[in-house]
């Protein structure tokens, strides 16, 4: 594969974290820690959904596989080969709605119970 190719110029995790970086800002990418280390080379913390949109157009233009990891537990037992992105959830752990006399809530992908629990709590 020539080197000027777009999987060489972010086929790596060091080159993917690089662009990312570039993307999103350097605080947004980490190395994974502990069982995340098994599921992903690098580990992203998009914002939004138009930024993780945005990640996806990147990873799919220069053929970077990525998967969201979560706790990676389920990830890093399935895959033999870990991949290059990760894509956490963290970031986008907000309260979009919440009716407590309707007992309704809409909460972004990231949010954990434990922090459902402690809003709603609140409310009673």
């Amino acid at each position: 594969m020539a080197a000027d190719s777009p999987k060489t110029a972010v086929g790596s995790p060091d080159r993917a974290a690089s662009e990312i970086a570039a993307l999103f800002g350097p605080d947004r990418v980490r190395e994974p820690a502990s069982r995340a280390a098994v599921a992903a080379g690098v580990i992203v913390e998009p914002e939004s959904a138009q930024e993780i949109a945005e990640l996806i157009r990147m990873c799919e233009r220069n053929s970077v596989s990525l998967a969201p990891v979560g706790a990676a537990r389920t990830l890093a037992e399935i895959r033999r080969d870990p991949v290059v992105v990760g894509i956490s959830l963290v970031r986008m752990a907000r309260v979009v709605a919440y009716e407590p006399d309707d007992m309704t809530i809409a909460v972004e992908a990231g949010i954990t119970l434990a922090e459902i629990a402690r809003v709603t709590a609140e409310s009673h």
